[in-house]
């Protein structure tokens, strides 16, 4: 692990990815902003890793895509309302129309994105703030 400081918190690389430490409530104290995935052989969320097809993600999140405001390459993910807490997604694409992006959100804190390239996951995001 590798260590790097910002403004607001600190930088830790891995060989699979990276973390995003911001300081916690306790003196000496860090919680995760963020973790990335970049590398085979790591599960993230539901099983899915890098190298994974964007069928894979989509069919472990159950979806129903639909377009937003008649954009070509821009789709949301029907939100649905689970324990209170309204679950939402999208799909974006690049300007060839194959997908991008999927992303997903479950609560006000957490997301998840998958970064797609030729069909395949190259990148996981898990994104959580309290802010």
């Amino acid at each position: 692990m590798v260590g790097a400081y910002g403004d607001y918190g600190e930088y830790c690389y891995y060989d699979w990815g990276n973390l995003w430490l911001a300081p916690g409530v306790k003196k000496n104290s860090f919680y995760i902003i963020y973790a990335v995935i970049n590398k085979r052989g790591i599960k993230g969320p539901r099983g899915i890793e890098v190298g994974d097809s964007y069928k894979r993600v989509l069919n472990k999140f159950r979806y129903s895509p639909e377009k937003i405001g008649g954009k070509k390459y821009l789709y949301y993910i029907k939100p649905k309302t689970k324990d209170d807490i309204t679950q939402f997604g999208c799909i974006t694409y690049n300007e060839k129309g194959e997908i991008d992006s999927i992303y997903y959100q479950d609560s006000p804190y957490y997301g998840i994105e998958f970064k797609i390239s030729k069909g395949r996951v190259k990148q996981i995001v898990a994104y959580y703030h309290d802010n």
